[in-house]
């Protein structure tokens, strides 16, 4: 991941984009760069981040059941991208 991007990610505050923080995949995904940037720590639990993202049928993503990578990643990066729009802020996709 490009340093700029997960720099300029950071700093749109993304608190209000869902209705609760537990249901925020921006949010938790925000908050596992945040702390990978600024840990020590040798891992990081993803579960909030598992429990908050869903695909695009809705339906939450179960992390002991295997799936496809490309599916996960295309499904996470359009996420991103609908919330970089409603903050005009897609320029940092760029």
């Amino acid at each position: 991941m490009s340093k700029n991007f997960r720099n300029s990610f950071l700093k749109i505050d993304s608190r209000n984009y869902r209705e609760s923080l537990e249901d925020n995949e921006i949010y938790q995904l925000q908050k596992i760069l945040s702390t990978l940037e600024h840990t020590t720590k040798r891992s990081y639990t993803t579960k909030q981040f598992c429990e908050a993202f869903t695909t695009y049928e809705g339906v939450r993503i179960d992390p002991s059941v295997q799936s496809d990578a490309d599916e996960f990643y295309n499904a996470l990066m359009d996420k991103v991208e609908t919330f970089l729009k409603t903050f005009n802020s897609t320029s940092i996709l760029e």
